[in-house]
């Protein structure tokens, strides 16, 4: 299953947002979610990818797209592929 497909299901699943609705230039303030709720997908898509601390401040999260970029460089980061942005080794 592909990142996008799994981040759809998350908003299906925690958010009852339709899959259909969510396409990859859906903007994240389009879906009727708070500050609050923003942030506990956040941490839901933390948990389904196995990433920790994703550092979101300062990160430009408009769109899903946006989204799944992040998550996959941590994604990649974390399995050693690809450095994540501002770390040193």
């Amino acid at each position: 299953m592909s990142t996008f497909d799994r981040i759809r299901k998350l908003f299906a699943d925690k958010h009852d947002i339709k899959q259909d609705r969510i396409t990859l230039q859906t903007r994240l303030d389009s879906l009727d979610m708070d500050s609050l709720d923003l942030v506990e997908f956040l941490f839901a898509v933390e948990e389904e990818f196995g990433i920790k601390d994703i550092p979101y401040r300062g990160v430009p999260l408009d769109t899903v797209s946006d989204l799944i970029a992040l998550v996959d460089r941590f994604v990649a980061e974390q399995q050693g592929n690809a450095p994540v942005e501002g770390e040193r080794s």
